[in-house]
């Protein structure tokens, strides 16, 4: 018994694949979809870690002021728990590439166990004049060729490379970079573009830059375990940094007074030398003397001998002139006989030039002729198949004509029989004529047969008048080719008269050049004469030449003896100068300022984390609404397939089945899907979901490959919320029929009575709807366990749609809301010394801090305008929990509006708090329930406290603001040193440019351009854009099976009405619009509510998605919704063509046999 209910669930499921395969899809996506987005986050940081692990990335790099030597690497890997501790050197630099682009770039240093970097292309440096660069900025094109560093550069930054070009060998991605963000310099623009590794030997330093640490322990990134680990580090770190600072500048010292004493003791030696050799220069000057007087005599005789042979070359000369000139006038005669040919030849070639046009306008007018002439046989041709077709039209509605006259017939034929039966048939049959009849009448006035034979007529009438414009164009045409031929012979006549006129002067001309000959033989008799006398004066010359070299050669010579000897002394004053410097600088030599970093500032490894938790917020929402419709769409499925076997199951329960043998089929049907489905979805999803973000996040982030994970308590989780949707709703299902008896099982269910649907009191629209709408109309409203399903599915695909246009649209644009709008200046500066506000004006404060003296010239030259601030991180204390703050004092609370602006999110300004007051946040005040009113208190890290009142809450989206009077904050924590200001720039100048030139000066701490914040945070923001596509397709799969399960179970509900309105004669676009308008009824509806759902759920996301330091505009472009609504509709136009062929396949005959 057991083995024949099992074969029969088996044919069962081979027999409804399109069911069971919907069960199985819908499963499988919904835990595709929960599993896939859960295992994200894991996945993405596991695959991070990895890659760090490989890598080796630090977990401390140890700055000094100083820099630090090998003995210092040494002692550091000596520490306790230390794996590996690598000295490095970095510098920024401006480089050139070979097509002259430059570009400033940060070089590195090669490290052997630490901060690995990744070849892509080419192969790693071996000599000290190779690197390798930046996958992200130079090419796969650029290996072989060279950068070179700019003369630009400073002499001191060109001092740190022990080359000026480097050949590029390969391209890499490092881990010290996994972000598209390289950072900013005081150079160039003050943008960093990409980096270089060299060898150590391509760097010429004294000191390593910095040192690189990393511990044994290997605690997963971003984990609280590594975080306590690096807390208990940090302090004792600090002071092994602080400790070798010490010795480095003890070092440095001692080296400096030996170095001195050292530079003394040369000095002396070299003075010395220079004494003697100046002694002996001034022997060699009076020696040159007595030379120079004996050449100026033989220069005297030479010149007597070349004023005679001057006077015979002038006799010569005269005679040639007069030949030359007789030449030239027989030549300019040639040349005007020569003219006048041209000229001839001009005149010829304008007229054969108007003879061109006139023949192109002949030409012209033939084919216009031939194409009129073809125009108007075409035209012809169109009218006489314009008749055609009206006469066949005509045919066909007399064929319609008498169809329907023929069923006018037979109805009352029938009935004349006088049998109910066939007299409902009749009335049936008239109605139906009397449709047909309308529909026919409606073409035929849509057709307009006699209009179109009218406008047929007038096109022929219209044809004949334009073959006789063609008749006499014709004629003109064969006018013009006549004197086309005339002018011709004309032409052909001039050209011979010019011919025989070109010969004369051709012979002229060879008599010329022959006379030219002559002359030019005796010019160069004559010229040899005058390059031998040329000869005499240049050899002469070169003797004045020699002898004046020579006396300037003397007096350079004394002037150098005078001059060197003068340096010489400088030099001397100079050394002695600089040694006192160099004994000054010993003296004010400071201690160095040593620095411990962690990972935390690394841009690329803060930022992954940040991202990373935008998917895990995301996951704890999506996934229920998915297995919520996943149920909706098995509970539907299985109430179908119950009520179509309610007979087998009445025969089983008669035959001695039990219940829980009939359930088990059932459960076993829907069971076995939602396995496999969840099997199935949950491989796919663990692999896909990871995969596609990862993907989109390798945009920004370059960190190797991906590291799946596998979570079985998330399977599991998976499983039983799978089984639970499936084998729930059927049980469920399944309940309510069991409890009948075996007989009426076996008997169908009667039909439920009809009733008025609401749109019928409504007489003013029922009675203008047509016969077939008013049927769409009340199939919408009588089957409404349909309705019902499917208005719920859809409105759900609708609700995800709106949603991952609304997340989109809440997240992307967050970072110009926020410098944009909010923190509206352009640049951020950090000094070294604060400025004293006191009781002064700020610009008077300003001008009187004589160590800002550089930074206020340049603001000036720039125009900028500019207002202090203290910027702080403090607690908020609550009641439910402290929170770390970014606090901001302004210094001049009424400047403060043009660099910060204060407002609500409804555009409302929020006033600088007053004393005692403070103002909050947005998401802190949401977060922790404040409001005007409450009160709060914030505290340092001495636990000192300040309590005021909260009088406002601004809008924010980047970091926790709260900001605080200067009084308030002063009356319990101090005075605050005001080292922060904000700097506005007039439009056209370049922000990366003045900000270079302000972090070049000692008095500048840091800056930070507002506008590389802002394409940083886009960039993080945008690849939410990814994870919304992935939503837009899962809601698209969704509405796929919903709708395409809902549409399959009403056609095979509907099969004995489908065949029956195709045995009446409906077309088969007629059948498919009669079906299918009641699917698009019911998505306009569900998108209706869709509409509603998604905004609600869009605001229960944005409340789940919870991004430290960052809050989101909740907000859905009217766009959102739009494409939400045409995207719903898209789906719906594909499963109805796809169902098309369902409707097609129905065979009239065996469904209208098939009764119950």
């Amino acid at each position: 018994m057991k083995s024949m209910m099992g074969r029969t669930t088996l044919r069962e499921i081979k027999g409804s694949l399109g069911r069971y395969f919907a069960i199985l899809a819908i499963v499988a996506l919904g835990v595709g979809f929960f599993a896939g987005l859960k295992v994200t986050k894991d996945v993405m940081v596991a695959s991070a870690d990895q890659y760090y692990r490989q890598e080796q990335l630090y977990d401390y790099r140890l700055l000094s002021t100083l820099g630090f030597e090998e003995t210092d690497v040494e002692a550091f890997a000596a520490k306790e728990g230390v794996r590996v501790a690598e000295g490095a050197y970095s510098a920024d630099i401006i480089c050139l590439d070979d097509l002259g682009n430059a570009n400033v770039v940060k070089a590195h240093s090669l490290t052997e166990g630490i901060n690995g970097v990744v070849l892509r292309h080419g192969r790693m440096p071996e000599a000290a004049d190779e690197c390798v660069v930046d996958c992200n900025f130079y090419g796969k094109d650029t290996i072989g060729t060279k950068v070179y560093l700019a003369e630009g550069n400073d002499q001191e930054d060109l001092d740190h490379f022990a080359y000026r070009e480097y050949t590029i060998t390969g391209i890499v991605q490092s881990s010290l970079y996994t972000q598209f963000e390289r950072g900013n310099s005081t150079l160039g623009n003050g943008q960093v573009k990409g980096f270089l590794y060299l060898l150590p030997e391509g760097f010429q330093m004294e000191a390593y830059t910095e040192i690189y640490v990393k511990f044994d322990e290997d605690e997963e990134i971003y984990s609280d375990a590594y975080a306590s680990f690096m807390d208990q580090k940090e302090e004792l770190w600090e002071s092994y940094c602080e400790k070798q600072g010490q010795r480095r500048f003890q070092s440095i010292l001692a080296e400096a007074k030996e170095e001195l004493a050292d530079a003394q003791k040369e000095l002396d030696e070299k003075r010395a030398e220079a004494e003697e050799e100046f002694s002996d220069a001034r022997k060699e000057l009076l020696e040159a003397e007595q030379e120079l007087a004996d050449g100026e005599q033989e220069l005297a005789d030479g010149e007597r001998d070349l004023a005679d042979g001057e006077r015979k070359l002038k006799d010569g000369e005269g005679e040639l002139a007069r030949a030359a000139q007789e030449l030239e006038d027989g030549e300019k005669t040639l040349q005007e006989k020569e003219q006048e040919l041209l000229d001839a030849k001009q005149t010829i070639a304008d007229n054969e030039a108007l003879l061109a046009e006139k023949r192109q306008e002949y030409e012209k007018g033939m084919a216009d002729f031939e194409s009129g002439k073809e125009q108007t046989e075409s035209a012809r041709k169109g009218l006489d198949a314009g008749m055609a077709q009206i006469e066949a039209a005509q045919a066909q509605f007399d064929q319609g004509q008498a169809q329907i006259d023929g069923m006018r017939q037979q109805a009352a034929y029938l009935q004349s029989l006088g049998i109910p039966e066939e007299t409902a048939k009749a009335e049936a049959l008239l109605r139906f004529a009397d449709a047909a009849q309308v529909e026919l009448d409606a073409k035929k006035a849509e057709a307009d047969l006699e209009g179109k034979r009218a406008q047929i007529e007038a096109g022929f009438s219209q044809l004949a008048g334009a073959e006789a414009q063609l008749n006499s164009a014709y004629m003109q045409l064969q006018d013009a080719a006549e004197q086309l031929l005339a002018a011709d012979n004309e032409i052909a006549s001039a050209r011979e008269e010019i011919a025989r006129g070109e010969q004369e002067i051709a012979d002229a001309w060879q008599e010329l050049e022959q006379g030219k000959k002559d002359l030019a033989k005796g010019r160069r008799d004559l010229e040899e004469s005058r390059e031998e006398l040329e000869d005499g004066r240049s050899e002469l010359e070169q003797g004045k030449k020699d002898l004046e070299e020579g006396r300037r050669d003397l007096e350079d010579g004394w002037k150098e003896y005078r001059d060197g000897y003068e340096e010489f002394q400088e030099e001397i004053a100079d050394a002695q100068e600089e040694i006192a410097d160099a004994r000054q600088e010993i003296a004010d030599l400071e201690e160095p300022d040593t620095y411990v970093l962690g990972r935390d500032t690394n841009i690329g490894y803060v930022l992954f984390e940040n991202d990373s938790s935008i998917v895990d917020g995301i996951a704890n929402v999506f996934p229920v609404f998915f297995f919520l419709v996943a149920a909706l769409v098995c509970m539907t499925t299985m109430n179908r397939m119950v009520e179509e076997q309610r007979t087998q199951i009445g025969v089983l329960k008669a035959l001695g089945y039990g219940e829980a043998a009939i359930m088990g089929k059932f459960l076993f049907y829907s069971g076995s899907a939602a396995l496999v489905g969840c099997l199935g979805g949950y491989y796919l999803g663990i692999h896909l979901f990871p995969l596609v973000i990862w993907q989109a996040y390798g945009i920004m982030y370059r960190l190797g490959g991906i590291v799946y994970v596998f979570h079985w308590p998330l399977l599991l989780i998976s499983l039983a919320g799978a089984l639970a949707c499936s084998m729930g709703t059927t049980w469920v299902s399944c309940r309510h029929e069991l409890k009948e008896v075996a007989a009426g099982l076996m008997r169908p269910k009667s039909p439920k009575a009809g009733k008025r649907v609401f749109l019928e009191r409504i007489p003013f629209i029922w009675r203008r709807l047509k016969f077939l709408h008013k049927v769409s109309v009340r199939n919408v409203v009588r089957y409404k366990k349909r309705f019902f399903m499917m208005v719920m599915g859809i409105s759900g695909c609708s609700a995800l749609l709106v949603t991952g246009f609304g997340v989109q649209d809440s997240v992307t644009d967050i970072a110009n809301q926020q410098f944009e709008q909010i923190q509206v200046y352009d640049i951020g500066v950090v000094v070294s010394d604060p400025v004293e506000i006191g009781t002064l004006a700020l610009d008077d404060t300003w001008r009187e801090s004589g160590n800002l003296d550089g930074l206020r010239q340049i603001l000036e030259q720039a125009g900028a305008t500019f207002t202090v601030a203290y910027e702080d991180t403090l607690d908020l204390v609550t009641e439910d929990g402290t929170k770390a703050v970014n606090l901001i004092v302004a210094g001049q609370p009424q400047e403060l509006g043009a660099y910060i602006d204060l407002h609500t999110t409804e555009g409302d300004p929020v006033a600088y708090p007053a004393p005692g007051e403070i103002v909050l946040c947005k998401k802190l005040a949401e977060s922790y329930g404040l409001s005007p009113g409450d009160s709060v208190i914030l505290r340092d890290e001495a636990r000192n406290t300040v309590q005021a009142v909260v009088s406002g809450v601004c809008e924010n989206y980047i970091y926790n603001y709260v900001y605080l009077d200067m009084a308030t904050y002063e009356s319990a924590l101090g005075m605050p040193e005001f080292k922060n200001i904000y700097i506005n720039l007039p439009e056209d100048t370049d922000c990366h440019e003045l900000g270079a030139a302000v972090m070049k000066l000692e008095e500048v701490a840091s800056v930070t351009v507002n506008a590389d914040t802002k394409a940083r945070f886009s960039s993080m923001m945008s690849s939410m854009d990814y994870i919304v596509v992935v939503i837009i397709a899962c809601a698209g799969a969704l509405a796929f099976i919903v709708l395409y399960n809902l549409n399959n179970i009403n056609i095979t509900e509907r099969i004995r009405e489908i065949a029956t309105i195709k045995v009446l004669g409906f077309y088969r676009q007629e059948t498919a619009r009669y079906v299918f308008r009641e699917n698009t009824v019911l998505t306009a509806i569900g998108c209706g509510l869709g509409l509603i759902l998604g905004k609600l759920l869009h605001l229960y996301v944005m409340h789940e998605v919870n991004v430290d330091m960052v809050s989101f505009h909740v907000k859905i472009d009217p766009s959102g919704y739009l494409f939400s609504v045409l995207f719903t509709f898209l789906f719906n136009w594909v499963v109805n063509r796809m169902m098309s062929g369902k409707l097609e396949r129905i065979n009239m005959a065996e469904s209208l046999k098939s009764v119950d």
